[in-house]
């Protein structure tokens, strides 16, 4: 019959975890320095959104103030709510497609993406945008 041999009571892991060397501590503050690191390009895609979204979205609320006839004494009223909405559908459009983002944003290289890393919807852009 083999004899059994005996278990040590503990096992010395400190050759395999390292433990003769220090820990690199854990930054807790990283979400602040992140935000801030990535405010400057974050403001700059804005801008960039703002500008290039905002003369293609007056562009639009002209030619359909056009096509629709509107008078001379509500025009400007009608075409800043077709504005608004022109741009809420742009944005949405943009950041729901494979760009994941409007143009200032594809630029600066942010993207728009749900928690899995894909593209968000239709719906959700939407109401992102409108926030």
């Amino acid at each position: 019959m083999p004899q059994a041999t005996a278990v040590p009571q503990s096992v010395d892991l400190s050759h395999y975890l390292g433990s003769d060397k220090a820990a690199i501590p854990i930054d807790l503050e990283w979400r602040k320095k992140y935000y801030k690191k990535v405010l400057g390009k974050r403001i700059i895609a804005f801008v960039l959104d703002y500008f290039i979204t905002f003369v293609l979205s007056t562009a639009g609320a002209l030619i359909i103030a056009l096509i629709l006839n509107i008078d001379i004494e509500n025009r400007d009223r009608v075409i800043f709510l077709l504005q608004f909405v022109c741009f809420i559908l742009l944005c949405a459009l943009m950041e729901s497609s494979r760009w994941q983002g409007t143009f200032g944003k594809y630029l600066m290289k942010i993207q728009i993406t749900d928690k899995e890393g894909y593209s968000i919807s239709f719906l959700r852009s939407i109401w992102r945008n409108i926030l």
